[in-house]
């Protein structure tokens, strides 16, 4: 019994979705579906990319924070989203950790003339919900008059330089980091 292949079962089932085209997914549980077409299972996957977040956080809930920053919206953004959890929660998987992972919040700040954007990608076996928030609706003049009124100017806590100023090289996204200075 030595000749039979290690992934058996899956050659089994490859063959036999092969016979399913046409029919009714009834058998398996599910009365309201028929199987139009096989598609190709083969996803390759040859990579050779680091695929960098923006920012990635632990937050005060205990959720993890993966933050992007978009000048635009498109739905192909959900992919990227998507894959980034995906690797975060493989970073944790590959460690033993996957019980440390509470929840994964997805945190897009939204820059330049943005004021709307979807939230939820919903895809039946798959739904993203994304945390957009918005800079064009910031008052960023209030928000710094207020810090000013503390008697801190928005850098204050990070050295000679303005808030601005320190965001710059890092960013490019001067009213961002007046935006998350009053958090």
């Amino acid at each position: 019994m030595g000749d039979i292949a290690y992934q058996n079962k899956d050659v089994t089932a490859k063959v036999m979705a092969e016979a399913l085209k046409g029919k009714s997914l009834a058998p398996f549980g599910i009365h309201q579906l028929k199987i139009v077409d096989i598609l190709p299972t083969n996803l390759p996957v040859i990579e050779s990319n680091e695929l960098r977040l923006d920012n990635l956080f632990l937050l005060s809930d205990g959720s993890i924070g993966i933050m992007d920053y978009e000048s635009a919206h498109n739905q192909e953004n959900f992919v990227k989203y998507i894959n980034y959890m995906a690797r975060v929660i493989k970073r944790y998987a590959i460690n033993h950790e996957l019980d440390r992972i509470k929840q994964i919040k997805m945190i897009v700040i939204y820059t330049a003339d943005v004021d709307h954007a979807e939230a939820v990608y919903d895809l039946g076996g798959i739904v993203l919900k994304i945390e957009p928030t918005f800079l064009v609706e910031a008052d960023t003049k209030a928000q710094a008059n207020r810090k000013g009124k503390e008697g801190k100017t928005a850098g204050d806590h990070l050295g000679s330089r303005t808030g601005e100023e320190n965001c710059r090289p890092k960013t490019g996204f001067g009213s961002a980091c007046r935006y998350f200075d009053v958090f």
